[in-house]
């Protein structure tokens, strides 16, 4: 009788660590989301703030370069390339609207140059979206196949206390 009692608090402690385990896994997936978005989010505001104003200020190019480092170690090493020749482009964007205009042999460059910032928010969401998916769902299936394995388990103890 004993034997049978322990093993019920045996499986329950084990299906008990099982869901702590998966709560804790969500957390850590909730927690990387959560930065990744934020960098995801400071990027697009400079970029949106060069579009707006065409101006590009040190502040904002602070921020760029902060979410660029960040997203270094979030996210993959093409990320980190397409970000470099988006700043290259803002600075250049900056200079020839601050220097430029006018006649300018250089107003195909900027116009390719605000083609491409354009498309950035086309092109980051591309690129995050398979970092920012949430896989860490509990899976619809677990219950049906606990409860199944329980329901039986306990009909096996009780044609067994039955004698």
């Amino acid at each position: 009788m004993f034997t049978y009692i322990a093993t019920i608090v045996a499986v329950v402690g084990a299906l008990i660590a099982y869901f702590q385990w998966r709560t804790a896994q969500q957390k850590v997936a909730l927690e990387i989301y959560g930065a990744r978005y934020e960098i995801y989010d400071d990027l697009r505001a400079a970029v949106s703030q060069f579009l707006v104003t065409a101006v590009y200020e040190n502040d904002t190019d602070r921020k760029f370069l902060n979410a660029q480092s960040r997203a270094r170690f979030r996210f993959g090493e093409e990320v980190d390339q397409y970000l470099t020749k988006v700043r290259h482009d803002l600075i250049a964007g900056n200079l020839f609207a601050r220097y430029g205009g006018g006649n300018n042999p250089n107003l195909e460059d900027q116009l390719a140059r605000l083609d491409r910032l354009n498309a950035f928010y086309a092109e980051i969401d591309k690129m995050f979206v398979p970092y920012m998916r949430l896989d860490q769902r509990m899976p619809l299936w677990w219950w049906s196949n606990v409860s199944a394995l329980l329901r039986h388990w306990l009909q096996w103890i009780w044609a067994k206390l039955k004698f």
